[in-house]
């Protein structure tokens, strides 16, 4: 069964300089539509110099698109990482990443509300979506695996 999630074209930029060897520090960021309808945000952070430290990523679902109450969005922060398993991402606390800062985000619960409410396995779902659909030096450091074939890491294809 395929998935009802897509993603727009990512848009990059580039927002610093990594402080210890000076490659740039990009984010990427676009819209996630379900059937067709805008579902939320994803925003990621990485240095594409150190696949190793993998991507930081913010997810934040409710409270996009038309007729949509801004005061819903929920933001689920992920990291992703590639370990001597393999790569694969995690739920972390909103709270205690850079993406608190970004108060459009939406509401920043912890690791636990995310995983307890179900949003974590929405969030899982996205970053696949994302990292599926995403080309280049992202999907380097989305999964540092050196594999050229793109699979689902989160448990949600």
């Amino acid at each position: 069964m395929g998935s009802t999630l897509a993603v727009e074209p990512c848009i990059e930029t580039t927002v610093g300089h990594c402080d210890t060897c000076g490659h740039d520090s990009k984010v990427f960021r676009g819209f996630v539509y379900e059937h067709g309808n805008a579902l939320g945000l994803h925003l990621c952070h990485y240095t594409d110099a150190h696949p190793e430290q993998g991507v930081s990523m913010a997810v934040s679902l409710r409270g996009w698109g038309e007729g949509a109450d801004p005061s819903e969005k929920e933001c689920v922060a992920l990291e992703w990482l590639t370990t001597e398993s393999g790569p694969g991402c995690r739920v972390v606390d909103a709270e205690k990443t850079s993406w608190a800062r970004e108060p459009m985000l939406g509401r920043m619960p912890s690791r636990e509300e995310m995983l307890g409410t179900g949003r974590a396995k929405e969030a899982f779902g996205v970053s696949d979506v994302v990292r599926l659909n995403t080309s280049g030096c992202r999907r380097r450091s989305m999964a540092a695996n050196n594999s050229s074939k793109p699979t689902p890491l989160c448990g949600a294809a």
